[in-house]
Order: structure tokens, then sequence, then C-alpha cells
């Protein structure tokens, strides 16, 4: 059964090797399950030719907004596109991970009517190292005991129904922000359902979870959420 309206959020940060096809396949596939689309790119201070590439292929495409910002992390790009959109649904969809047929269908086709938020769990965390792996499993243990919720994954596709903004304000600028829209959703009593998904292996690039920068900005953030919460 087709939806009403989807906001599709990809925040972008030096990927002008991927960009295309993540829009594309993404775009392709979602379209199949809503009756509109519109596509939020958020250039998040790109070094490279990733806002030049972007231009040049959707500028003059109405179905697409191109927002061009300052380089402040994944969640200051996120909350922008948010802020941005206009449709019934949002998602946000990594540019290293366009939303294929599969995960589409997963989504799509689950308790969206029943659920506020619809989040994914990966069924193997592919290409993490062993360290990367043993960051996440620290990480999801500090957020599960520290924030007295329960979920499988906290750092992968989420979908959102939009209204739930209007009673969450997002404050963090990294990846904890994922994190905290989950936990300040659970203690305002919305519904999360969790679906179990593949996650594609990164071709290029450098996954950002991976870099020592953003694992102290996202120890910040979770501390100083938790404290002044």
């Amino acid at each position: 059964m087709r939806k009403s309206s989807l906001s599709i959020i990809t925040p972008v940060f030096n990927e002008e090797d991927i960009i295309i096809d993540c829009i594309s396949e993404t775009i392709k596939n979602a379209n199949l399950y809503f009756d509109k689309v519109e596509y939020i790119i958020v250039n998040d201070g790109s070094t490279d030719k990733s806002l030049e590439i972007i231009n040049t292929n959707y500028a003059l495409n109405p179905d697409f907004k191109i927002i061009n910002k300052e380089n402040e992390g994944f969640g200051s790009a996120v909350k922008l596109g948010i802020e941005n959109s206009t449709n019934e649904y949002i998602i946000c969809i990594p540019a290293d991970s366009p939303l294929d047929k599969d995960t589409c269908h997963t989504f799509f086709s689950s308790n969206i009517d029943f659920a506020d938020i619809i989040i994914s769990y990966r069924k193997e965390r592919k290409g993490y190292t062993r360290s990367m792996l043993l960051n996440s499993k620290i990480y999801h243990f500090l957020i599960s005991w520290l924030f007295s919720i329960k979920l499988k994954d906290y750092n992968w596709i989420h979908l959102y129904k939009r209204d739930i903004f209007n009673s969450i304000e997002i404050n963090s600028k990294g990846l904890f922000m994922l994190s905290e829209v989950l936990v300040k959703a659970n203690k305002l009593g919305f519904k999360i359902e969790e679906v179990e998904v593949d996650q594609k292996m990164r071709l290029t690039g450098i996954a950002t979870v991976s870099k020592p920068s953003a694992i102290i900005n996202t120890l910040k953030e979770m501390i100083s959420f938790y404290i002044f919460r």
C-alpha cells in the first residue's frame, strides 16, 4: 500500500565518489512506496567536489532542496534537514548507505502506520574493524545503561513521523543526535519499532564513526546530555 509523502535527508561531507549513486538508488526505491518524495541534501562543509556535483545534477529539480552550510557535524546537518522538511515521514540516509530495494521493503512494509519511529538494526556490521566493533558495543552499552532504554542499534537508519519533532528538540551536533532523539522519544512515550536490515559495505572513504575526533565528541555530547537533560 502506497503512503502519502516522504522527506529524505542525506548529510554530505566529502562524498564526491558516491553521492550520485546514493541519491539515484534511494529515490528510485522510495518512489515505489510514496506518492510524494522530496530529497533534502545538506552539504556539511565539504571540501571536495561534492557540492559542485550536487548542484550540477539536482539544482534545477523541484523535488530537491540543496542546503549548504559550514561543517558542524552530522547532527546539525540532519537537524537542518528536518527543519526544512515538509512531508509526513522523514528518513535520514547516509551517503554510503543508499536505500536499496530490500531495505525499502523492510521499512515501508512494516508497522509504519502504528509506530512513531522505526529504527533499523544491522544483521552484520560490514567493514567494521575489531576496534570499531568494540567501540560500538561500549557505546550501545552506555546508552542503554545511562538512559534506561533497550534497543538493538542506536546509530543506523531511522524513519520518523514528522510530528514527533513538534515535541522533541535536537541539541546534539554530532553522531549522538540519533540516540538523543530516541531517548527523548522513549521518555515521552512515542512508539518505537525495530526492523532488521542488511548493511552495505562502504566502498570509498572513511566511516565517520571510526575517527577518534568523532568518538571523543560523541562521548562529550552523551555525558553533557546525561548531566543536563
